[in-house]
């Protein structure tokens, strides 16, 4: 784990690194330090494995007199057209729902996974949702009101393993209100089902999205 003043950029690690740990009193699984924070100034905080297959679900946690004004991002996009990446080198990774019942989690080991929205439609009516994974087994995951990644069950309004034209597809028709943002997650349906996808959103009605970040 590793703080940084002002700003932050992967290719300059050492640039604003003001204070950094590995193992905390509580040992291996904990990272710990204290570090002086002074106001109007911005502060990031990076959590990363000590080796490239160390990853998985954490918690941080902030304390002291002051509050902090920033939740953990979750990067989202607008980008149909994009890919999930092999787990053991991606650092956002989730425990995906059951397929069958949507029932949160699976015992599968965790999955990278991509974001798009959040969305919106202008007009009341069924949407197909289709998704074209190239060459490997995908899952996507439909979302209305909020997404989090820590809590894959709630707000989980559909989901589809795979499509009428079988594994590497996966498919939805759904009914979608003008007044809620959706989020459409697409990740594997096991750990070494990832790469290039195809997502597509389909109705009379216009998809507008708005990411996030």
């Amino acid at each position: 784990m590793f703080i940084y003043n002002n700003s932050f950029g992967p290719d300059n690690p050492t640039t604003n690194l003001i204070a950094a740990n590995n193992d905390g009193p509580g040992g291996i699984g904990t990272s710990e330090f204290q570090a002086q924070l002074v106001t109007n100034t911005n502060y990031f905080l990076v959590t990363i494995g000590y080796q490239p297959d160390d990853f998985g679900i954490f918690h941080n946690q902030i304390t002291g007199s002051g509050s902090t004004l920033c939740d953990p991002a979750i990067i989202m996009s607008c980008d149909l057209s994009a890919a999930t990446e092999n787990f053991i080198f991606w650092n956002s990774v989730w425990y995906r729902p059951l397929v069958s019942n949507g029932a949160c989690c699976s015992t599968l080991e965790p999955l990278s996974y991509h974001i798009y929205g959040p969305f919106t439609v202008n007009s009341n009516q069924l949407y197909q949702i289709l998704s074209i994974q190239n060459g490997w087994d995908g899952v996507i995951f439909l979302y209305e009101a909020a997404f989090d990644p820590a809590t894959p069950a709630i707000n989980l309004y559909e989901n589809n393993d795979d499509g009428s034209e079988g594994v590497g597809t996966s498919e939805m028709v759904v009914e979608l209100d003008v007044s809620t943002e959706y989020f459409l997650v697409t990740t594997g349906y096991e750990k070494q089902h990832f790469g290039s996808f195809v997502n597509s959103i389909q109705g009379s009605g216009t998809i507008t999205c708005t990411s996030l970040n």
